[in-house]
């Protein structure tokens, strides 16, 4: 004598597509998803006794994929937490590296600048040396915004 069964599960079916991919390769027949969980309602000739053990040998597959699964989500997760990791790892060195390089740059004007006002000291003793062998002297000497102006002043006897 056949009877319609209901059995349903008692996992309950966080992911459709895992619980379709589980139910496929189960190859139990009969077994659906109904209001998120695995149900067998269908006529039975042996009154349901081995669709209870079905549908938790799908639910256990389920529950191995759905593991799986999560485990997979973690590792990618980690993958990117790794990359966003390393991506500022790199602008930071860049901006180490740009920061070096106008210290560095700094560095160099400051150098340019102090050789040039030791050229510039240079040159003003010249030109004063030489002045005073042709007979001049300096009547005034003004230094503004890195020039120097000279007031020469010739002696006549």
């Amino acid at each position: 004598m056949s009877r319609v069964i209901h059995i349903k599960g008692s996992v309950i079916i966080e992911n459709i597509e895992i619980a379709r991919k589980a139910l496929s390769q189960s190859l139990v027949q009969g077994i659906t998803i109904e209001e998120k969980r695995f149900v067998f309602n269908n006529y039975d000739n042996n009154d349901g006794y081995n669709k209870k053990t079905e549908i938790g040998q799908v639910e256990t597959i389920y529950q191995s994929l759905l593991n799986e699964y999560y485990q997979l989500i973690a590792e990618e997760k980690r993958l990117l937490e790794e990359k966003i990791v390393e991506e500022k790892l790199f602008q930071m060195e860049q901006e180490l590296k740009r920061l070096d390089e106008l210290n560095r740059l700094e560095e160099e004007k400051i150098r340019i600048e102090s050789e040039k006002r030791v050229i510039r000291e240079q040159k003003k003793e010249m030109i004063i040396k030489n002045a005073k062998k042709q007979g001049y002297i300096v009547k005034k000497e003004i230094t503004k915004n890195n020039t120097i102006k000279l007031v020469l002043q010739r002696r006549v006897y």
